[in-house]
């Protein structure tokens, strides 16, 4: 199909000034936007990757060491228990839900019988989905020695901002459902965490564990008001901090979307009288587009702000409606006989649309990376 008859080849025909002019300012138009978007996005990356470090500091900061949670010290009198921890799986892993599952031993060491340790520990951030006691032993210390398989849910929302180029600190913490600080205080012992190495997916890497103890105040009236007074609990603490293989899933995150863009680019080698081929290309690899970004806002959870993925996204949609509008104009240039014109506006083009789209997905990516 053709767009009537268009006026044939002039084989005398020569590029004016004034076109230059115009394919400049075109040319110009394009590169303003990758600029643009290049440098707004390389900006608010290194923005959250700073927001994150802080982040990141303040939790490990207070898991080495012990941070109160209240003025009220804790009571001479209580029990210290020696808590460790060997991580043996971690997995099924939702973003959009904010969840992940681990299945972990957890061994306490403690002397007396005025607590019982292994039977009334929880988990203060998650689901205990199961709970078996595998060794239950006396000492040659005369220490109590327990150790305990468990299986946890654990409820914790993760950053969109810079995934999947971004590490996530996975976070446990354990806590004593019956005595608060004045009978019960944990402590860490040994190294307090070890990691299978096993347990995580080749896609995962384990940059560093963290153990420690802190206290928490439930307030005032704390979990139970009849107590009248304000109760603070003993809590073992044990986190990972998990990296990603970001660019292995960064590529399988946007293959669809790269695939349109480089669709919508081999338009330029159609003429644009064809017009079947030389828009329905375009707009099929629009639709393809907006497909793949809707099946990344189902995978990825809800932010308020714009995210590395939105970023993507975004400069692929405009991408490829850029194309759709230099088609237009170039089939406009051969309805009026600059054939030789509309040749020249084509091959310019493609490479101006190949080196702007290749470097905003090289420079986002790399300023994402932690």
């Amino acid at each position: 199909m053709t767009s009537g008859a268009p006026t044939p080849p002039d084989p005398n025909e020569t590029i004016s000034r004034h076109a230059h002019l115009l394919v400049g300012l075109w040319v110009s138009v394009i590169l303003l936007f990758y600029a643009a978007a290049a440098t707004f996005g390389v900006k608010q990356m290194q923005r959250y990757k700073a927001q994150t470090q802080q982040f990141r500091n303040a939790w490990i900061s207070s898991i080495e060491t012990a941070h109160p949670a209240s003025a009220i010290p804790p009571s001479p009198t209580a029990t210290p228990v020696a808590v460790s921890v060997m991580v043996n799986r971690a997995g099924n892993f939702s973003l959009r839900e904010g969840t992940w599952e681990t299945d972990f031993d957890i061994a306490f060491r403690w002397k007396g019988n005025a607590v019982d340790a292994g039977k009334t520990f929880r988990i203060a951030n998650g689901e205990m989905i199961r709970r078996e006691k595998e060794v239950s032993a006396i000492l040659k210390n005369g220490e109590r020695f327990e150790r305990y398989n468990v299986r946890a849910r654990m409820e914790q929302p993760f950053d969109p901002t810079r995934f999947p180029f971004s590490d996530s600190g996975l976070i446990v913490q354990i806590e004593d459902a019956s005595h608060d600080t004045g009978a019960l205080r944990y402590q860490v012992y040994g190294s307090g965490i070890r990691v299978s190495p096993y347990a995580f997916s080749p896609g995962l890497k384990i940059t560093r564990t963290y153990a420690g103890v802190k206290r928490y105040s439930y307030g005032q009236n704390g979990r139970d008001p009849s107590i009248g007074r304000e109760e603070t609990h003993s809590r073992f603490v044990f986190a990972m901090l998990a990296k990603p293989r970001g660019t292995e899933i960064y590529i399988k995150m946007f293959q669809a979307l790269f695939a349109s863009v480089a669709i919508a680019l081999l338009v330029f080698f159609i003429k644009p009288t064809y017009i079947d081929p030389r828009f329905g290309l375009g707009v099929g690899a629009f639709f393809a587009a907006i497909g793949n970004n809707i099946f990344l806002v189902t995978l990825l959870p809800a932010a308020d702000r714009v995210t590395l993925t939105d970023m993507v996204n975004l400069v692929g949609l405009v991408t490829i409606f850029l194309t759709l509008v230099q088609s237009t104009i170039s089939l406009h240039l051969c309805d009026t006989g600059k054939w030789r014109l509309s040749r020249y506006f084509d091959r310019l083009c493609f490479s101006i649309f190949v080196l702007g789209f290749l470097t905003v997905n090289l420079l986002l990516p790399f300023a994402a990376k932690s």
